[in-house]
């Protein structure tokens, strides 16, 4: 896959996160505006730092679309489709590599944990879940290892965090 067309599909995502952001941020105002917050400003609402980062992804993310698609010869709306198809193409192609398909578990891992498991479970017992499950998948090292390390990175952020810190873990 070419430079431009990577750089086409990626500002695409990126709009649709900016979106996304945008969207949340002004959900976040929304809430803070009603009681028992009641904060109408948007400038000192918890909302304003996302909508405006989110903004920013956009504005930068249609730059980049503007850079790939220009200089092609081609209406930008046909550079666009072509960039597109020829990607959909490739990803087709990269998910059935044994790499890509490593990647997405580990993700997929990492969002069940934060997800699901994080908020309902104990921290330390959520966060030893997800880093055993981790390393078992991705076959780090030896079972008796990946606890051990498990356990150490475990009480390491506890100490540094509730002790040294003073601070609560979620």
């Amino acid at each position: 896959m070419n430079t431009k067309t990577k750089d086409c599909v990626f500002s695409v995502l990126l709009l649709f996160i900016g979106g996304f952001v945008v969207a949340e941020g002004l959900r976040m105002y929304a809430l803070a505006a009603n009681p028992p917050f009641r904060i109408e400003q948007f400038r000192i609402s918890p909302g304003m730092l996302p909508t405006v980062l989110g903004v920013g992804l956009i504005v930068f993310a249609l730059l980049l679309l503007a850079g790939s698609l220009r200089g092609e010869g081609a209406s930008p709306a046909t550079s666009l489709a072509r960039h597109l198809s020829t990607s959909s193409v490739r990803i087709g192609k990269a998910l059935g590599d044994i790499d890509v398909k490593s990647m997405i578990a580990s993700v997929v891992i990492m969002a069940v944990y934060t997800f699901f498991i994080l908020g309902r479970l104990p921290f330390w017992l959520s966060s030893a879940i997800f880093l055993v499950g981790l390393m078992l998948y991705l076959r780090a090292t030896k079972w008796w290892i990946i606890l051990a390390v498990s356990a150490g990175s475990i009480a390491a952020l506890i100490i540094l965090f509730e002790k040294i810190f003073g601070t609560t873990l979620p």
